[in-house]
């Protein structure tokens, strides 16, 4: 699968989370947390299996400049810029076939 999203990159993503986040995010990527990644026309979705029970729903919406907006359902996720975002852009990048396709509603 080529990337649709090609203005996406480590430097991006650091950029966007921030480097503290940037590197939690590997950990969490490494340590399989990323659960149920979907591709919905220009945006990822997922969940986070964070220190919680409840797994950490995940968005992130692209353009053609690159990371449009993104959100998550933790305590610090509002406006995306958490290290379970960073845990699935890197997710993205690093296994983008793992994303299975589902229907654009909008």
């Amino acid at each position: 699968m080529s990337n649709p999203f090609p203005a996406v990159n480590e430097e991006a993503i650091s950029d966007w989370v921030g480097p503290r986040s940037f590197q939690l995010g590997h950990s969490y990527l490494a340590d399989g947390a990323i659960l149920e990644p979907r591709l919905q026309g220009c945006t990822l979705k997922a969940w986070c299996q964070g220190s919680k029970a409840q797994p950490y729903r995940l968005r992130d919406t692209y353009s053609a400049e690159g990371i449009e907006e993104a959100d998550c359902s933790c305590p610090v996720g509002g406006g995306g810029r958490c290290k379970y975002v960073g845990a699935l852009l890197l997710a993205w990048l690093d296994q983008p076939a793992a994303f299975r396709a589902v229907e654009d509603r909008t």
